[in-house]
């Protein structure tokens, strides 16, 4: 309904029009049941910003929210998923002085793909190429560990390189040694030759460097257990990321922290 149909409306009735005195909106009376009805469209500029945005970047979101905070009434809701969120709402209740709350910015923090690739292969037994190929695929997440027995990326890179060139491997022997590593000695049968006994060490560990949000560029350091079993005369290997549910808890925690200290204003974990 446009303005000038108002006015004439509004002129054959008989009841008075009234305007809410709280928030503004043009409103009227209309038969039958004389019930009020709201023209919003009709106001020279909304009474309320009603908008609910997702943002990809803890950056973007920290801009926008600047736009609008409010100390008095902006708050941020963190809840570590999956999925997990950070809500900054900003008309949000104080307390005897409840609001609309329906201007909200929720940034989501999905996994990288990196993170989903490492994640759907944790703790499965692949053939000993299956390992090989991830290994190669994902081979700029890897990083040298520190310390006694350290690995470094390239001894896993030429384990990868050695195992995925053979069509089969035949273990002969395997024993650990004592910076917790194994020593295995194979051999190597391609398109029906066989080859001589070769010796392999297999670490214990292994280093990881894994950025687990895409919204949040920070990269953090995870171990991965390397393990392997000859079963009916087929190798396998499998590897398991250590803490790796703590490490997402740090990566969450890191978000947070750095909208908190952007924006100064309470922020809760919630579920």
């Amino acid at each position: 309904m446009d303005k000038e149909a108002m006015e004439n409306l509004l002129s054959q009735l008989a009841r008075p029009t009234t305007a809410l005195a709280d928030t503004g909106v043009p409103s009227v009376a209309l038969p039958p049941g004389w019930r009020v009805e709201q023209f919003p469209g009709l106001a020279n500029s909304p009474s309320k910003i009603i908008d609910a945005r997702v943002f990809r970047t803890t950056e973007s979101v920290i801009e926008y929210a600047k736009r609008f905070l409010d100390q008095s009434t902006t708050v941020v809701f963190a809840c570590l998923g999956p999925p997990s969120t950070l809500q900054v709402r900003f008309d949000y209740h104080a307390k005897g002085s409840p609001r609309w709350d329906q201007h909200v910015a929720t940034l989501e923090c999905r996994q990288t793909r990196a993170m989903d690739e490492w994640c759907a292969k944790n703790g499965s037994w692949l053939s000993h190429k299956g390992f090989a190929q991830h290994i190669r695929d994902r081979n700029e997440d890897l990083r040298d560990m520190d310390g006694d027995g350290a690995t470094k990326r390239l001894d896993i890179m030429e384990i990868a390189r050695r195992l995925q060139v053979a069509q089969q491997i035949d273990v002969s022997s395997a024993h650990t040694l004592s910076n917790g590593s194994s020593e295995m000695t194979y051999s190597v049968a391609n398109q029906g030759t066989a080859g001589g006994k070769r010796n392999v060490s297999i670490p214990e560990y292994f280093g990881l460097a894994l950025q687990p949000f895409a919204c949040d560029e920070t990269a953090f350091a995870l171990q991965a257990r390397f393990e392997y079993q000859v079963k009916n005369g087929t190798l396998e290997m499998r590897y398991e990321l250590l803490h790796l549910e703590k490490v997402v808890e740090l990566a969450f925690d890191h978000i947070c922290a750095a909208v908190e200290s952007a924006l100064k204003v309470p922020l809760y974990q919630s579920s």
